[in-house]
């Protein structure tokens, strides 16, 4: 008998359990789809959503889940004595091998984002560089929050400003 969704309800007031079904049922598509479970990696990435860090969560917190999610994830073959989710660094390697970018290239990344969408992006958006992750809509959000708390330097402001134009809060910073 296939497994299905109709012997599980869910509180629409519930968010947690729902953000939970939300990643559950991205993973459990990609698995349906042909996809080894045993090459899932915390860093794994599934239509945007962290698959790898939220299924390394809920092995590593197992028997604080709720019967029905370890009944869930079990069906997928996903438990702790089955997928170990190994990090992509190898041993030996530092634990984090993403680059710092200054603020000219990220803002550089921006503009190349504005002219080619026609749009800002939005606030969990995020683009691929060189093979890595860039999380650009993050990092406008902290540079208008700088902005605003009078954090950013002026040059700086007045280069978003010039990118983003009415977009930008307030008015082009003055010397």
């Amino acid at each position: 008998m296939p497994f299905t969704w109709a012997h599980h309800t869910l509180s629409t007031r519930n968010t947690p359990a729902l953000d939970w079904h939300r990643k559950y049922h991205c993973l459990s598509h990609h698995i349906e789809a042909g996809h080894d479970p045993a090459t899932l990696r915390r860093d794994t990435v599934i239509d945007g959503v962290e698959a790898g860090s939220w299924l390394h969560r809920q092995l590593t917190t197992w028997t604080q889940l709720d019967p029905g999610q370890r009944t869930f994830l079990t069906h997928l073959g996903l438990n702790p004595n089955q997928v170990p989710l190994p990090t992509r660094n190898e041993p030996g390697t530092p634990a984090s091998s993403r680059r710092h970018r200054s603020f000219a290239q990220t803002v550089a990344l921006l503009r190349a984002f504005v002219e080619r969408h026609g749009r800002l992006p939005s606030a969990r958006e995020w683009l691929e560089v060189d093979g890595e992750r860039v999380m650009i809509g993050p990092w406008l959000c902290k540079m208008r929050t700088r902005y605003r708390a009078g954090q950013l330097p002026l040059a700086q402001g007045k280069l978003m400003h010039e990118i983003l134009r009415e977009e930008w809060p307030g008015t082009p910073p003055t010397p």
